[in-house]
């Protein structure tokens, strides 16, 4: 497998694409499916890029990275490969699923047959129709273009053959019609058309209330709109929630069209109270005041000190607090930065469980607000570049770093199976002195035999010595070890000839 992916990805860089290594399932025998980027709470195990790629969406990395990336840090790794104009596809992404076959035949009926080009078959059964960038004008990644149908084009990716999917199946080429093997057609106009016909657009990014509550508000606008009303009738109206509550549904027949149903009206308003409540007893535990956007660009940040008396409940309500100052009503989590040798990238984790990737830039509002656009649908108001610079500044200190490297068994596992195939196993049954000196000083892994039962040993310093002069990696020794446990190693000691004892790990053979 590894020597298979490594090829792909070269074979699909020799024709003009950029591919970054993604993370891969993990599947144990009962069933179980986890990603090999170690979240817990992964929304997409196995279909994300492993490393921060916003730079990938605009150069394509060299050869030499990519014979790094698949050749000896992730031999396993899925193949992401970047949309857009960087490797000048647009790729129709169909869904079986969620009604993407009866969307796809209602597409060619409504807008003319599609031309024969590539076509891959996802894990999931669905499928990936590919085509060539026009180039010039961006065109925007969209999910939900159709029922079932997503558009993967500039700032989007798509996992490769020949990946493996969540299922634990691969993905694969249809039959002849491998991107190797067949031309890549040029979109039709129509759809092209279409696609930035539908495309999220920030119309109304920086319209206030007064000038909403002048105009109708189609589908798409409806629940944003009525959520930032709700949101400013409670401050204005807090001390009578039954006048919030009248005039939200009066605003909604008058303003939405079509009207949304009164149990959703009822649930965005439940949703903005609690969110009120919740802010005030956080103000009251900090003594923090409620200020507008530009009172709160010229208020310092919160110190070391500040943060360490903070709950994680209240470092996630503030951090929910500042966004939702900033413009954006969907309750925020907290910001992560996925840590990795090429940089960092960062994430709003929503309350919702999705994480939101905005790329390597947390100061680059224009990439923040496009990507919460096109992953939430909510367009956050405009904001000088001071003010914006303030309020990134803000969340840095409230930001999570994390690893980005793959944890997991397969990880920790490669590295030894690595370090056997370059330094061989020491057998400690048959000479005690010289396996010792293998595995405390050498770093060799050793065999040997305890209660009866025979295990691998390794010194977990050592190892972690081995893997920044080998491989030029920097793991903590926590993480490593949480890895270590995953793959079924435990905590030992090691007893030399002379009684002396180090701590080291250990898995049965």
């Amino acid at each position: 497998m590894p020597s298979e992916r490594l090829d792909a990805a070269l074979r699909y860089f020799d024709l003009g694409l950029s591919v970054v290594p993604a993370a891969w399932p993990i599947i144990s025998e009962t069933g179980e499916v986890r990603c090999s980027c170690g979240r817990m709470a992964c929304a997409s195990p196995g279909k994300h890029p492993l490393i921060p790629w916003a730079a990938y969406q605009r150069m394509r990395a060299p050869r030499e990275k990519i014979i790094d990336w698949w050749g000896r840090r992730w031999p396993q790794a899925n193949i992401s490969i970047v949309t857009g104009a960087v490797s000048g596809l647009v790729v129709i992404d169909v869904d079986p699923g969620h009604g993407g076959d009866e969307s796809l035949a209602d597409l060619e009926r409504e807008l003319g047959p599609l031309p024969d080009g590539p076509r891959a078959i996802t894990g999931g059964g669905g499928q990936h129709l590919l085509f060539r960038h026009p180039g010039g004008a961006e065109i925007q990644s969209r999910a939900g273009w159709r029922p079932g149908i997503d558009i993967r084009a500039d700032g989007g990716q798509i996992i490769a053959p020949p990946s493996t999917h969540a299922s634990g199946r691969p993905y694969g080429w249809e039959a002849e019609r491998a991107v190797y093997e067949i031309d890549i057609p040029t979109l039709p106009a129509a759809y092209l058309a279409d696609i930035r016909r539908h495309a999220p657009i920030e119309r109304h990014g920086g319209e206030g209330i007064e000038g909403l509550l002048t105009r109708h508000w189609p589908e798409g606008e409806r629940n944003g709109n009525l959520t930032r009303v709700a949101g400013w009738l409670v401050a204005t109206h807090r001390d009578d929630p039954f006048e919030v509550q009248a005039r939200l549904h009066e605003i909604n027949e008058r303003l939405c069209t079509p009207p949304l149903p009164r149990p959703e009206v009822e649930a965005i308003l439940r949703s903005i109270w609690r969110r009120d409540r919740e802010q005030r007893e956080l103000r009251e535990l900090t003594g923090m005041e409620p200020v507008t956007p530009e009172e709160l660009d010229e208020r310092p940040g919160l110190s070391e000190d500040d943060m360490a008396t903070l709950t994680p409940s209240q470092r996630s309500e503030l951090i929910n607090m500042a966004w939702s100052q900033a413009g954006l009503p969907v309750p925020v989590r907290r910001i992560i930065a996925y840590e990795a040798p090429e940089g960092v990238e960062w994430h709003i984790a929503l309350e919702d469980g999705r994480e939101v990737s905005v790329g390597s830039d947390l100061l680059s509002q224009l990439a923040v607000r496009r990507a919460v656009a096109n992953a939430t649908g909510y367009i956050m108001p405009q904001r000088d570049r001071g003010g914006w610079e303030a309020f990134a500044a803000r969340l840095l200190i409230l930001a999570e770093r994390i690893e980005a490297l793959p944890p997991g068994a397969e990880q920790w596992n490669s590295w030894v199976e690595m370090l056997i195939a370059e330094r061989g196993v020491s057998d400690g049954d048959v000479d005690l002195p010289t396996a010792t000196e293998d595995l405390m000083r050498r770093g060799s892994v050793v065999r040997r035999t305890v209660g009866g039962n025979v295990y691998h040993w390794v010194a977990l310093g050592r190892l972690l010595v081995w893997l920044e002069v080998r491989l030029g990696l920097r793991i903590h020794q926590r993480t490593a070890a949480t890895w270590a446990r995953q793959a079924g190693w435990e905590p030992a000691t090691w007893n030399d000839a002379d009684g002396a004892g180090w701590r080291v790990w250990r898995r049965r053979c």
